[in-house]
């Protein structure tokens, strides 16, 4: 036989070579190279289908990116990627080269980093699609699905590890394959680093102070300004309150430095809603501003960054939230300028002044991140899952999130945090469904049968002592201003006075105000009291003003939203867009009585505010009422009509939801 037609012999058993390993004009190194620059986008390939499965699952079900415009979800799509693909593609080159080297009979190990990603992905739809149709998902099954579940991802990562392996085998034989894929690792390299240069589109429209001097001491010095704490805890009613007049001793901390605050005895929430009360506290501005009323609607756009913490840290402050995800967390609604919020950091001390704050693409890579390590960690009995709206609602009491331990985080925090700070905390075991009586923490009162509430609203304010103390005990009481409030009454009423107490540094400002006030006027307070310009944006008004203590005011906010049942325990917001954002019924306090208007069909009930100090002599008649409303409402593009009712049995599935329930 001629040696033209000479072919190589091949061992019995041996697999015949594919056209990626038979001989050919390139050569076995050219050979070794074209496969490597062919595989080299495979891991950021991977991970941008993943993002793009999540964002399309979080724009599709009640979540911070489904709030937000359609413009503002591409943007968020377009940029989640980014800040990963430079590591990746670094991950991706030592495995291509790694495959090179060992060409061709390992040569499958270029797919490996995009086996695992793929293999996450697929568990991530199995997960998805058992919730939606069955009912049941990785972190709600017992310990023999659970199993199952964990056996299956390194099998899903096989069978999608041996997928990419044989399509990327039939590309790398292509002609532009290896000019191809050096492109896209350039651009894995070139676009985060031009997107990191680019100045954002659209300028910052907030409105910054404009004199950021400081009243207790020497003009723009940072050291001369105050710490700030808001201290607030869910669902309490002044009139539930001994410090209120009520007859069993449910606060006797806060009687003792009563006569050393500002003490508003006819103080009203906003929004009957935490998300949408903490919003309003946070920003001083009203619900109908804000469109924020439950969750899913979220602050947009420049209103993120309308806030009292971003112009803190614009001043200089390092600022912490302590609350719970998805009941009270800036984050969640898209509410920008902390530092950290609610245990997502790994060391506080790390946090200071100048720290660029998150935006919304940030939210929704720390959602697929924490969607990620949920399951993963639970899968592997990594760690446990802490359920926080089974601790809410009282059906599991959780360790980790309870108040005790928000206490002692910030014991610690006070004494070795870059001053000046700013602290919200709000306290979650007064909510409403996980009162725990406990007859030995009271003392005092006219019965043994200590009501379960009160027992838990007495701990609140054995919690608020401990704060004081470890203020006292680090030097820090005197400069610090402590805000007391609460976010809404107990049960959602609309109609109940909250707490609202504010302790300045050396008590330098106190007194007994009976002028009805509002949440949306604590942060035009904290701004007058440093000194600062309180923007326009914002609704409230400063407190620190005696002669507007005096005014008769009207107190507007959002009385209740319109849900839906869907799967157990799931609480889904009726008509969550524009134009009513899910508001079922709006609210007036005027003088000390209460009217609230349905927004389905206009009608106007009201009613006496109960304990109200300051009661008018001719009150408002329930025509004029509403006339207000009405006025205030549509000024805010809010249209009466058009809201469904209050609640509605669910007709249709609840889109795929990665948690069980949603805030109160």
């Amino acid at each position: 036989m001629s040696a033209a037609g000479h072919q190589p012999e091949r061992c019995a058993g041996e697999a015949p070579q594919d056209l990626a390993s038979a001989p050919g004009p390139w050569g076995a190194d050219a050979r070794r190279l074209r496969w490597a620059a062919s595989t080299l986008p495979l891991a950021p390939l991977a991970a941008v289908l993943l993002l793009v499965s999540e964002w399309l699952f979080a724009v599709t079900k009640p979540s911070a990116t489904s709030a937000l415009s359609w413009r503002a979800q591409l943007e968020v799509l377009a940029m989640a990627p980014l800040p990963y693909l430079p590591a990746l593609l670094g991950v991706q080159a030592f495995a291509s080269l790694a495959s090179a080297v060992a060409y061709p009979r390992w040569r499958g190990l270029a797919a490996l980093p995009a086996a695992c990603i793929g293999g996450v992905l697929a568990a991530l739809l199995a997960d998805n699609f058992t919730y939606t149709v069955f009912g049941f998902g990785s972190l709600t099954t017992g310990p023999t699905l659970r199993t199952i579940y964990a056996a299956a991802v390194p099998v899903l990562m096989a069978l999608v590890g041996w997928r990419i392996f044989g399509w990327s085998r039939s590309l790398a034989e292509r002609r532009l394959a290896p000019g191809a894929g050096l492109a896209v690792a350039g651009l894995c390299l070139a676009v985060p680093w031009l997107a990191a240069r680019t100045p954002p589109s659209e300028p910052d429209s907030r409105v910054l102070p404009s004199n950021p001097a400081v009243r207790t001491g020497t003009p723009g010095s940072q050291a001369a300004r105050p710490n700030i704490l808001f201290m607030g805890a869910d669902g309490l009613d002044a009139q539930l309150l001994s410090v209120y007049g009520y007859q069993r001793r449910t606060s006797p901390f806060l009687e003792t430095i009563r006569d050393e605050t500002l003490f508003f005895e006819n103080a009203f929430s906003n929004a009957t809603r935490t998300h949408g009360s903490l919003v309003t506290l946070l920003t001083g501005r009203l619900p109908f501003s804000t469109k924020v009323t439950f969750p899913p609607t979220v602050l947009q756009g420049a209103d993120g960054r309308r806030n009292l913490a971003q112009i803190l840290k614009d001043l200089g402050y390092t600022t912490l939230q302590l609350g719970l995800r998805h009941y009270a967390d800036a984050e969640d609604a898209n509410l920008f300028g902390f530092d950290a919020a609610n245990y997502r950091w790994q060391n506080l001390q790390e946090f200071t002044p100048g720290d660029s704050a998150a935006n919304e693409t940030d939210v929704f890579r720390t959602a697929v991140a924490e969607r990620l390590d949920a399951r993963l960690a639970h899968l592997y009995f990594l760690e446990p899952v802490a359920d926080a709206f089974a601790h809410v609602e009282g059906d599991l009491v959780v360790p980790q999130w309870r108040d005790a331990r928000r206490v002692e985080t910030l014991s610690g925090y006070f004494s070795q945090a870059p001053e000046p700070w700013f602290v919200h905390l709000h306290m979650i075991d007064t909510h409403c469904c996980n009162f725990a009586p406990d007859e030995r923490r009271f003392t005092g009162g006219p019965s043994n049968a200590v009501d379960a509430r009160d027992s838990t609203f007495l701990e609140a304010d054995m919690h608020m002592q401990q704060l004081f103390e470890a203020l006292r005990t680090s030097g820090r009481l005197e400069r610090t201003v402590v805000v007391i409030s609460s976010d809404h009454a107990s049960m959602w009423k609309a109609h109940e006075r909250v707490p609202l107490m504010i302790r300045f540094p050396r008590a330098e400002v106190k007194g007994r105000v009976i002028a009805n006030v509002q949440l949306a006027d604590v942060a035009p307070t904290m701004l007058d009291y440093l000194g600062v310009q309180v923007p326009a944006w914002m609704d409230g008004i400063s407190l620190l003003a005696p002669e507007r203590w005096t005014e008769e005011r009207n107190i507007f906010g959002v009385a209740d939203v319109g849900r839906r049942e869907g799967t157990p325990g799931l609480r889904l917001l009726l008509d969550s867009g524009a134009p009513n954002y899910g508001v079922s019924s709006a609210m007036l306090i005027a003088g000390h009585r209460w009217y609230l208007m349905n927004m389905g069909d206009g009608s106007v009930k009201s009613g006496d505010v109960a304990g109200h100090t300051r009661p008018v002599q001719r009150p408002m008649a329930d025509e004029e009422a509403g006339r207000l409303i009405r006025t205030r409402i549509e000024a805010a593009g809010f249209e009466v009509g058009r809201s469904r009712a209050r609640t509605a049995p669910s007709t249709t599935s609840p889109p795929a939801i990665d948690n069980p329930r949603h805030a109160p």
